[in-house]
């Protein structure tokens, strides 16, 4: 059941906002999965039954009356003045709007709400004529909304709630378009807080059908924009990733259950809740929900089946158009959205492979015209590509030869599909990726600078985006003086003022410092140099520097990698400096890094070091900081300073093979009872196992030679398991 199967018509007087909010009739579990609980079907098959469709909210004789209703009343939704008697707008009413609007587009939405509560306070008390209304609230709600401050609205809109029900305030009585901005801000939000946010907003939403269902207030009836737009937030939420394997599956389920209550609303009655069948934004959304947490198989079907219905749908409309008197039904459970180009698009962009070539051809196949977003999101998916094409026998264009091609159809198209920066920065990033040949990213580059300056294509012009993608392809190139020349880039960069470094310009700049060890002694001094640099001009206060955890991890790699015999005291040296900057919090990547450069030290206590390292990250991840869990290559990498240390220290006097023996023994029997209870990712592999051989290769126990033998047949399985 959607609502109460009651069929009184009337609204009890004394229902509250409290009462509103505490019915559990609209709880998560019967509110928005009811369509999945009720139908056999997902994604956009059939949504149920007649019969489970009869108990719906058209058999309510409230929701006929008030569905009737909301059409007219929101055709005249305008600004418009509600004094008893008034028939147009005062000048105080409109100087009090324009007041309002002023100071929130000087960003002081605080003192536009100030004033707003000031004037009411007045009005109530006699000492002013304005009666501020439910617009002038609407106003600095949305004003909160852009300011990017949804908790701010929802208490604003929470306080017109209790004037309205709790204070009698009749002239307060809210509306849609309220509520749509406070959930408009949250969906903005998710970027920020994920889950959190994206489950706010559908708690808004279902506040709003309470309101409109139980106490038959049309006014705030959710129509196609509100559902969409939580969908939406759960999509946005998606990207964010919340579990061990970084997916968020959770959002996407949530946007998927939102659309199943959209459905079941329209199948239930099409005509009292037209304005709420899902159209391809609606469809769009929840695909790209699941493209974000990783389910890209799972979009794809979703898109099948919504090519199937409307397929299944032409065809009835075409039988039953060319013969008028066939006995041809149009099957009315059918919910026939075409994909767009957007919906191809977002499947592209979630498989980021040579799939999103695939999928690219099979949408020009179906007569949708791509566009420059399409086009692009198959370079970004040619760059990912693992395949490097083939001679024999039948010869295979290599991805940078395709993306060639695709660029030069779009410049060939006269204007009708332009590339832009993100299309030639996704070109670049092809070339980074599969040609070794940076010259040709560079050509790119320039090639953009020509096109913007000669006025032949202003979409064309390059940001700061445009420089990383450059500098990464140098960082990835085997040319001997990749660092020197990524720092020139850099610095190219830094003389044109329209053009800022951001947080990924100096991550490029650094890792091409990382990756030069070979033929640059001081590549590790002069990554972490950048990276102090980056921080300073983070502090001085630029916000497109931020350093992440990843620009702090190609220092460490960098200091990994060094052939300095004191690289690993100085990459723990930077990890500690990082908890005293509290610029950025290291992760577990971090300290597996750390312990890496102490597995390939000969000192004597590096053993004993990667120790104390692993332990200071099992004590945070213990502690409740879940980036600090440790993975199979955590274990590793202590496990092969272990082995580093008795290969190289085992005839010392001070140093005990056995006891690291033992001590591996332990890790290893750790790994394998947490693998058993569900954590794969601390499951030993063929790695774990030969750095086991080589910590008992030393030893003088009579039982070595039989541990040896155990590990060799366990590494074959686990190589067996890691090709399957």
């Amino acid at each position: 059941m959607i609502i109460s199967t009651s069929t009184s018509t009337s609204t009890p007087k004394t229902l509250t906002r409290r009462t509103i909010r505490s019915n559990n009739v609209f709880s998560t579990s019967t509110c928005l999965l009811a369509a999945s609980s009720s139908s056999t079907n997902t994604g956009t098959g059939r949504r149920g039954s007649r019969s489970s469709r009869a108990s719906s909210p058209s058999s309510s004789a409230l929701t006929n009356t008030n569905t009737n209703k909301v059409t007219k009343r929101r055709r005249s939704r305008h600004h418009q003045h509600h004094h008893r008697g008034a028939r147009s707008p005062q000048p105080e009413f409109l100087e009090f709007n324009a007041k309002l609007k002023r100071l929130i587009s000087k960003k002081d939405v605080t003192a536009a709400e100030d004033l707003l509560l000031k004037s009411l306070q007045k009005y109530e008390d006699g000492s002013g004529t304005l009666r501020p209304d439910k617009f002038h609230f609407g106003i600095v709600i949305n004003g909160w909304a852009r300011s990017n401050n949804p908790s701010k609205a929802e208490d604003l809109l929470r306080r017109i709630e209790d004037y309205y029900y709790e204070d009698g305030k009749t002239w307060l009585k809210p509306v849609v378009v309220q509520y749509s901005s406070v959930i408009h801000a949250l969906a903005r939000s998710t970027h920020r807080y994920g889950n959190h946010a994206a489950q706010k907003a559908e708690d808004m939403l279902r506040h709003m059908e309470r309101m409109y269902f139980e106490a038959g207030n049309v006014d705030v009836r959710p129509d196609k924009i509100t559902y969409t737009t939580v969908i939406t937030a759960w999509a946005k939420a998606a990207a964010r990733g919340s579990d061990a394997n970084g997916s968020n599956v959770h959002a996407a389920m949530r946007a998927e259950a939102v659309l199943q209550r959209m459905l079941h609303l329209y199948n239930t009655d099409k005509k009292n809740f037209e304005d709420v069948k899902p159209d391809v934004i609606a469809y769009t959304s929840v695909i790209t929900a699941w493209c974000n947490c990783g389910k890209v198989d799972k979009a794809e079907q979703m898109l099948e089946e919504m090519e199937a219905q409307y397929m299944l749908y032409s065809y009835q409309a075409a039988r039953r158009s060319k013969d008028d008197n066939a006995d041809i039904d149009i099957d009315a459970d059918i919910v026939a959205v075409r994909p767009n180009v957007a919906t191809y698009t977002a499947i592209m962009d979630g498989y980021r492979s040579e799939k999103s070539e695939e999928v690219f051809h099979k949408m020009v196949e179906r007569g949708i015209q791509p566009d420059v977003a399409s086009y692009t999101a198959v370079l970004h998916g040619l760059a990912h590509s693992t395949c490097t094409g083939n001679m024999t026998p039948t010869p295979t264009p290599t991805p940078t030869q395709r993306a060639e091609a695709l660029l030069q159809q779009m410049e060939l198209l006269n204007g009708k599909v332009k590339p832009t920066t993100a299309t030639y920065n996704a070109m670049m990033d092809v070339w980074a990726k599969h040609g070794n040949n940076v010259s040709r990213a560079e050509a790119v580059l320039r090639r953009m600078q020509h096109l913007y300056t000669s006025g032949e294509n202003t979409e064309a012009r390059p940001n700061a985006l445009s420089y990383s993608s450059l500098i990464n392809a140098y960082a990835k190139s085997k040319h001997r003086n990749a660092a020197l020349q990524a720092e020139k880039i850099f610095k190219e960069q830094e003389q044109d003022s329209n053009i800022r470094p951001v947080t990924q310009t100096y991550d490029a700049l650094i890792d091409a410092w990382a990756r030069s060890n070979a033929h640059t002694p001081d590549s590790a001094e002069r990554a972490e140099a950048w990276f102090h640099k980056m921080v300073q001009r983070y502090q001085d206060g630029d916000r497109a520097v931020r350093p992440s955890v990843r620009s702090c991890n190609k220092v460490l790699l960098a200091w990994s990698r060094s052939s300095r015999v004191d690289a690993p005291q100085a990459a723990e040296a930077f990890l500690n400096q990082l908890y005293i900057n509290d610029v950025v919090k290291p992760d577990i990547v971090s300290y597996t890094t750390v312990i890496k450069a102490w597995a390939s030290s000969s000192d004597p206590q590096a053993g004993s070091k990667a120790d104390a390292l692993l332990t200071r990250a099992i004590e945070k991840y213990r502690a409740g900081d879940a980036s600090m869990k440790p993975d199979v290559v955590t274990y590793n990498c202590f496990l092969k300073a272990l082995a580093n240390c008795s290969r190289v220290h085992h005839n010392r006097d001070d140093y005990d093979v056995e006891a690291a023996c033992r001590q591996a023994d332990e890790i290893l029997v750790g790994m394998i009872l947490l693998s058993r209870i569900g954590d794969v990712l601390v499951r030993p592999n063929r790695i774990t196992y030969e750095h086991m051989i080589d910590v008992w290769s030393k030893s003088d126990s009579v039982k070595a030679f039989g541990k040896i033998e155990s590990y060799r047949q366990m590494a074959i399985a686990a190589g067996h398991d890691d090709n399957d």
